[in-house]
């Protein structure tokens, strides 16, 4: 039986539950509670309250939300309760419901039970809208602010606790195709960060996080009017529902990207140093630098460097730089008119001689010849 309960019923019982145990209750324990008590609605719309929050200000926004109607699946409900052992540490949505959609919400409840958890074949995103989170990942705990768009790769341990009040988190899961066609496609350039974060991201055998700070960028409020319709959009429990949530995503995790060159955190389970900084640093200066420069820059050993960038790129310096000037030289063959002569000393080659021999290596063709099936239309 499908059944229907406000933020506020659940949010209350929860706080009873909490003052009468002393500690911290399941949801799934609150929900059977309200059910078995008939405290429920079987029929609920939330369209017009969704039409109210999707135009007022952020203060009103998280206030009403309260009012709400979320919907409950009660044979779920008393599976969940009869088999405790199946919990994962965190209560899940999709376990008390009886939809089955690609990307499905998650709700934060003050004073229920957190602990370390992990999704095996869910991308976990969460976005900070109010308020402070703590997250703590492989035992390290991150702070989470307004604007802050965090992503888990599936498997990876981890638990977010609220940290301060009228704090409000949005927090998504979308299984592994729909996240490779909603987001991954959006790292499709050929820059050294995009392919870095792409490569991590899908890397099945790490549990990783990626974090893009959005919270003092001009597109904040944009950004957080999107993610308030992801929100909403959960609750109007039609067909189009999913549909309309993943085009929502692309367009949020699109204009993170647009941000995210000028704050971001990142964490992968072979990294033990900050890694970000170092490609960075390659990308902007790949034309003059060697690797013996950047080792001096980030005062590391030449030899530890080189190890480290085939661990975690799995390309050799050389390579990566190599990619790095044919990528570049491929933008200038095809957008500009710039000379052979140009364009190899602009991707850091001493004579076109040099640049046209390893173009050819690279490509099986030479640089003049790629430029005239470009405009010709074969390429």
């Amino acid at each position: 039986m499908v059944f229907f309960l406000t933020f506020k019923q659940i949010s209350n019982r929860i706080e009873e539950l909490y003052e009468k145990k002393g500690c911290e209750p399941l949801l799934t324990e609150a929900l059977l509670s309200l059910y078995r008590q008939k405290k429920y609605v079987e029929h609920a719309s939330n369209q017009g309250l969704i039409c109210y929050l999707g135009n007022c200000d952020a203060d009103t926004f998280y206030k009403h939300t309260e009012n709400l109607y979320i919907e409950w699946d009660s044979e779920q409900l008393e599976f969940m309760a009869k088999h405790p052992e199946l919990n994962r540490g965190s209560d899940e949505i999709r376990d008390m419901s009886d939809r089955r959609a690609d990307v499905y919400l998650n709700f934060h409840f003050e004073h229920t039970k957190q602990s370390i958890h992990q999704h095996p074949s869910f991308f976990e995103i969460n976005y900070v809208y109010s308020g402070a989170f703590s997250f703590t990942f492989e035992g390290k705990e991150y702070q989470m602010h307004p604007g802050d768009l965090c992503i888990i790769s599936p498997n990876a341990r981890h638990m977010i606790k609220e940290t301060s009040e009228n704090s409000f988190l949005i927090q998504q899961y979308m299984n592994n195709d729909s996240f490779h066609s909603t987001f991954i496609s959006l790292l499709s350039c050929d820059d050294i960060l995009s392919n870095f974060f792409k490569d991590i991201l899908t890397n099945k055998n790490q549990e990783n996080f990626l974090i893009l700070s959005t919270g003092n960028s001009t597109n904040f409020s944009y950004i957080q009017q999107i993610a308030r319709d992801i929100f909403l959009e959960q609750f109007k429990y039609d067909n189009y529902s999913p549909y309309c949530n993943i085009s929502l995503l692309k367009i949020l995790f699109s204009n993170a990207l647009r941000v995210h060159h000028n704050s971001y955190q990142f964490y992968n389970g072979n990294m033990d140093i900050d890694f970000v900084p170092i490609l960075r640093f390659l990308e902007k200066n790949y034309r003059t630098t060697s690797l013996g420069d950047a080792a001096n820059y980030f005062h590391y050993s030449s030899s530890y460097l080189s190890t480290y960038i085939k661990q975690i790129t799995g390309k050799t310096y050389s390579e990566m730089i190599r990619n790095l000037k044919m990528n570049d030289a491929l933008e200038y063959l095809s957008h500009t008119n710039k000379s052979i002569e140009e364009i190899s000393l602009l991707v850091g080659y001493k004579t076109p001689d040099h640049f046209s021999r390893a173009f050819r290596q690279h490509f099986d063709m030479p640089p003049s010849m790629y430029r005239k099936m470009h405009l010709s239309g074969e390429v």
